[in-house]
């Protein structure tokens, strides 16, 4: 396809991509855990909370035509999906440990690989926007994922980012009587959490920050309370970033 290019140089075309075929049960006897998780987890879970949001689609709606997208960490492929659908003409690629996507017009637009562990099979300056849609706490090196999107990335190419949110009043009294966080525990795979400081090192590096959005609040054991979103209550976040 015209515009996104291999790292050789070779066009990606519609067919599918060369590389690893490994099945999740074959990576899960192989690897370490952490390295397979968040392919695992994803599958469940990848028509997440933000593409389900008016600020993801009023996002979307303002793009031009055309563009060329990458889903970093993209499950069964609802993001790609819903991106595609708001233009068909938009050119939508997707990158996981496992190919688990399951609408079949898109599953060759696939690139199997580790996140945490490889480089993108994608030319520098390749997309106009990048999505990573809770996929960085699963990772064991943000810092290589931060600057592989960069790098994919145009300038002023957007990467939109989400990740459990350590802002909240339940985190930081959790924090305090137990010394863990909202969000990271023995059975869900999340592994990894960047402070404030942190995260600007390893993001705002390459990118400025445009917006910060919100999944709804919460109060914790009740679950038929709800609260506005906002950093004080909810248990997720997601960065509009763009690359400087």
């Amino acid at each position: 396809m015209a515009g996104v290019s291999a790292r050789d140089g070779s066009a990606i075309g519609t067919g599918p991509f060369p590389g690893r075929t490994e099945t999740l049960i074959s990576l899960m006897s192989t690897t370490a855990p952490s390295t397979w998780s968040y392919g695992n987890e994803r599958y469940a879970f990848s028509q997440a909370w933000v593409t389900k949001r008016p600020f993801f689609r009023a996002f979307l709606a303002r793009q031009p035509k055309g563009q060329a997208y990458l889903d970093l960490g993209c499950g069964s492929g609802g993001t790609m999906r819903v991106i595609q659908e708001s233009d068909e003409t938009a050119r939508v690629f997707g990158a996981d440990i496992v190919n688990s996507v399951r609408h079949e017009a898109l599953r060759d637009k696939v690139r199997v690989l580790d996140l945490s562990r490889d480089a993108l099979p994608f030319a520098d300056a390749s997309f106009d926007v990048v999505t990573a849609i809770q996929v960085m706490e699963h990772l064991e090196n943000p810092f290589l994922f931060a600057r592989e999107a960069a790098r994919v990335l145009k300038p002023g190419g957007s990467f939109i980012l989400s990740f459990p949110s350590g802002e909240s009043v339940w985190a930081r009294v959790q924090y305090l009587v137990s010394n863990n966080i909202t969000g990271f525990n023995t059975v869900n795979n999340h592994i990894t959490f960047l402070t404030r400081d942190v995260f600007a090192k390893t993001f705002l590096v390459n990118f400025t920050r445009e917006d910060v959005r919100y999944d709804g609040g919460f109060v914790p054991y009740v679950p038929g309370v709800k609260l506005p979103a906002s950093k004080w209550f909810s248990k997720r976040v997601c960065y509009f970033l763009r690359k400087k």
